[in-house]
């Protein structure tokens, strides 16, 4: 059996698979994902019918995003993989993020909004990541969109409704700017732990029996 937790949002995830069987649970706005974490996967596990001795593998999201979160999900993912002596592996939430839309047809921008006002961001293509992982603030987030075309914009809806839409509400940009962003395919959602094992084999990421590092992009 395998397990996979994402908690590098507002929401947190935790998905376990044993061959044929699938199980997720996705738990939004959720302000305490450390007392959240143990209790979910827990209920998930007795619910299949297992034992946590069962889990063969951890994969986990590694950021970027809330601090606090990433924190979280890594010191449960790392002391799980401690105690029960199993390999884990990650990825990042941009990455996860990024499996939202049909990846092969299409360019995306997923972006994650940071406590400091400003955007974790980066531009993928045709299932490929193009571009590293940004931080920026709100009107170089626009640029870049304008400037890279993206076909889909990926992110929650709350971060959606706090970066984008101030700006262009409040015409802090020109209108060919504004008129492009509004025409740009848009997809709500938050990364899910159920897609971190496929983005892993994809990225041809190795499971290892090493503690997994968070990532944090800061701005200087």
């Amino acid at each position: 059996m395998i397990l996979a937790v994402e908690t590098s949002t507002r929401a947190f995830s935790v998905f376990i698979k044993d061959g044929k069987m699938e199980a997720n649970l996705e738990i939004l706005f959720s302000l305490t994902h450390s007392q959240g974490i143990v209790q979910t996967v827990d209920f998930m596990i007795k619910r299949a019918g297992k034992s946590i001795k069962d889990i063969e593998a951890i994969y986990a999201g590694l950021g970027p995003g809330s601090f606090t979160g990433i924190r979280v999900g890594l010191s449960f993912a790392n002391t799980l993989s401690q105690v029960l002596d199993i390999p884990l592996a990650g990825t990042t939430s941009l990455d996860i993020l990024s499996f939202e839309v049909d990846r092969w047809n299409s360019s995306i921008v997923p972006f994650i909004k940071s406590r400091k006002e400003e955007v974790y961001a980066s531009f993928y293509k045709n299932g490929v990541r193009f571009d590293e992982i940004k931080v920026l603030k709100a009107n170089e987030f626009i640029d870049y969109i304008y400037d890279v075309n993206p076909d889909y914009l990926i992110s929650s809806n709350e971060d959606f409704m706090e970066v984008l839409k101030p700006i262009i509400e409040n015409n802090k940009i020109n209108n060919s700017k504004i008129d492009r962003i509004k025409s740009i395919k848009k997809n709500f959602s938050y990364p899910k732990a159920k897609f971190i094992p496929t983005v892993v084999e994809r990225e041809e990421i190795p499971l290892m029996r090493e503690y997994l590092k968070p990532v944090y992009i800061r701005t200087f």
